[in-house]
């Protein structure tokens, strides 16, 4: 199986986390510019607007793409939502043995509700049925795509685009640290279609 990340200084290390190069990739895809980074934490600004600085704490120089989400998000103004199941929700419940509760935190940072009323939102519904096969078109919600290239962005997952570069006809191949359990490899023969299928309803 490749290792997705090992040749890049701008993907998640073993940790899930990034370098400062990876947090400079991630905050300007998000319009926001990195100010500063020291080895506790790191200075995010909306662009051009220094006096408009989130902070997002780092262990040893490295950062999650949760914290960096936050930051951004907060520079934007945008409200985080709750990232834990409510009641009625339960998490042993197997999709596929994802890690419900970490992709839940990542599409939160990122403005994107996981729970609505109880229940799972649209945006993460879509994310854990990707073992029903399906295409994500343009007439798919914006929250669904923005989830998508959160938890690619994080690094949770590989997403490979349609031909014309959008969301038709992608794939998306999730990486083992968004798995539970001892996993030898990302999908078998008889799932490999489904696993990197888009879905949701």
């Amino acid at each position: 199986m490749p290792d997705h990340h090992a040749h890049s200084d701008v993907g998640p290390d073993e940790n899930g986390t990034f370098s400062r190069q990876g947090v400079e990739r991630l905050v300007h895809a998000r319009g926001c510019m990195l100010v500063s980074a020291e080895e506790h934490f790191c200075a995010i600004a909306r662009g051009g607007r220094e006096k408009d600085t989130e902070f997002a704490l780092a262990q040893d120089g490295r950062w999650s793409a949760a914290e960096v989400f936050r930051a951004c998000s907060r520079v934007h103004g945008r409200r985080i939502p709750r990232h834990m199941a409510p009641r009625g929700v339960s998490l042993d419940r197997s999709f596929h043995n994802l890690k419900e509760d970490l992709i839940a935190e990542v599409i939160a940072a990122d403005g994107i509700a996981p729970y609505r009323h109880g229940q799972r939102s649209v945006a993460l519904e879509a994310l854990l049925r990707s073992a029903e096969t399906r295409k994500l078109g343009s007439g798919d919600r914006p929250q669904v795509r923005r989830a998508v290239q959160a938890v690619a962005d994080a690094g949770l997952a590989v997403l490979t685009k349609g031909p014309k570069g959008g969301f038709a006809n992608a794939d998306l191949m999730w990486d083992l640290r968004a798995r539970r359990g001892e996993v030898t490899r990302l999908a078998d023969p008889e799932s490999d279609a489904a696993l990197s299928a888009l879905v949701g309803r």
